[in-house]
């Protein structure tokens, strides 16, 4: 049904993000449009795409939890990813209440965890510590606003992690939203 909120999809279908329908959920949708997105809202070194970093994380989840790792920011194809320090602004708590409303649509579409499991948070946490480092400037500066962004810094930074992402040489969209895919039938997505 197409109404005045919504927005039309990749695959050409109307979806409303204020009133979210289940069946209108699309992992092609989700793929592409996560694919299109750039982290830090665009403010990095190097072009990292949403999806890029979904992948990520899903590789640190625990095995029985890593489709929800691919699928954490799956609201975001619907509507965008906001970088953590204005997303937790007070004057967006209705967008977070939105996003809410979208993740558990999401959730039930795909038959994912709700609430999402703590695991998948510091999974989440710890690929955006080692983006930051690789991408940016470091997360100096940011430990004083943890808690207002709902994120735990402290935790112990993988090399690994901050390397890899250094050294991934961009790939083409259609190639990290082909991973997405894969890795998403791979998981028993569905």
């Amino acid at each position: 049904m197409n109404s005045p909120t919504s927005i039309q999809t990749f695959t050409g279908i109307f979806f409303d993000p204020f009133n979210p329908r289940v069946e209108d959920v699309r992992i092609e949708d989700i793929a592409h449009a996560l694919t299109m997105q750039c982290r830090f809202g665009g403010h990095v070194r190097k072009r990292w795409s949403v999806a890029q970093h979904s992948l990520m994380v899903s590789d640190l989840c625990p095995e029985h939890l890593k489709l929800e790792g691919l699928l954490h920011d799956a609201s975001e194809a619907y509507l965008t990813d906001l970088p953590r320090p204005i997303k937790h602004h007070p004057l967006l708590s209705s967008y977070r209440g939105l996003e809410a409303d979208l993740e558990y649509a999401i959730s039930k579409r795909f038959d994912l965890s709700w609430p999402m499991p703590d695991e998948i948070k510091a999974a989440d946490n710890a690929v955006l510590v080692a983006e930051a480092i690789a991408l940016k400037n470091g997360i100096e500066g940011w430990q004083e606003h943890q808690k207002a962004w709902g994120t735990q810094l402290d935790q112990p930074v993988d090399p690994t992690l901050v390397q890899a992402i250094r050294n991934a040489n961009p790939p083409t969209d259609d190639y990290i939203k082909e991973e997405f895919l894969r890795a998403f039938h791979a998981l028993g997505g569905e």
